[in-house]
């Protein structure tokens, strides 16, 4: 297939980036810093596989279609989307920010995901793989706006799974776990520790699932996911993927009043 990656320069999305190509797929890489894309690119080439790249903002609409279009005509079309960029929002008590601080990245990760699920559909892509978090549904105190963003790419992409799939295109939702291997577990494990009154080392022995999730665990599910139809939730951790009961969730929802 003929993969476009977003958030590919780094972390998770680049983890995505490499298993896919060393699957055999041709990538397409896009992140907003081109540095980090030819570092991703280059060892993919290589090792004898294809990889594209355009920079671009997925907060940027018209950028986010010009990176498309550059992609599909190096490539020859593209076949599937792995949405991997975002922000992780303001770390720390929801006491300690105001409204315009704490929205502002949630709008704009909600904003990026509209975009490249909007376009993908656009160009005929058939496969879309959104990543959230399992903070979408644990509701993690600390880092309560990228909790509400993944909780907004979450539902982007089952509203959307229910959508399109009579029209054959599958939709994937990856949760993966809290790891120091991502770029906001990364980031929010010293947050955790500050607020804990530990450190970093005993909050990763406290809360992240052992042995811990990687970047390439995560492509490796992704990679997977590319053949499995039809579309769901799945919870990723270092074991592999497990499907989230979303659908009985849902079903409750609507018994409730």
């Amino acid at each position: 297939m003929r993969v476009l990656i977003t958030g590919a320069g780094r972390g998770f999305g680049r983890g995505v980036a490499e298993q896919l190509a060393a699957a055999g797929h041709d990538v397409g890489l896009v992140a907003r810093t081109a540095s980090d894309l030819f570092e991703v690119a280059q060892p993919i080439r290589d090792a004898g596989r294809i990889a594209e790249v355009a920079s671009a903002d997925v907060r940027d609409r018209a950028a986010v279609a010009d990176a498309f279009d550059h992609l599909a005509e190096r490539l020859g079309g593209l076949d599937a989307v792995a949405h991997f960029a975002g922000g992780e929002g303001h770390m720390g008590p929801v006491s300690e920010v105001a409204w315009e601080q704490w929205c502002r990245p949630f709008f704009d990760d909600a904003r990026g995901a509209h975009n490249v699920a909007t376009i993908a559909l656009d160009r005929g892509v058939t496969r879309f793989v959104m990543c959230s978090s399992m903070a979408a549904v644990s509701m993690t105190p600390l880092v309560s706006a990228y909790c509400a963003g993944a909780l907004g790419r979450l539902a982007l992409a089952e509203a959307l799974r229910k959508e399109v799939e009579d029209r054959g295109v599958v939709v994937h939702s990856v949760l993966p776990v809290l790891s120091p291997h991502g770029g906001v577990g990364g980031r929010s494990i010293p947050v955790f520790a500050k607020y804990a009154g530990v450190t970093p080392e005993e909050i990763i022995e406290a809360r992240v699932t052992s042995p811990q999730l990687t970047a390439a665990g995560v492509g490796e599910v992704v990679r997977d996911l590319l053949d499995i139809a039809p579309g769901g939730a799945w919870k990723v951790d270092s074991s592999g993927k497990h499907a989230l009961p979303l659908a009985d969730i849902a079903a409750t929802a609507h018994t409730v009043g």
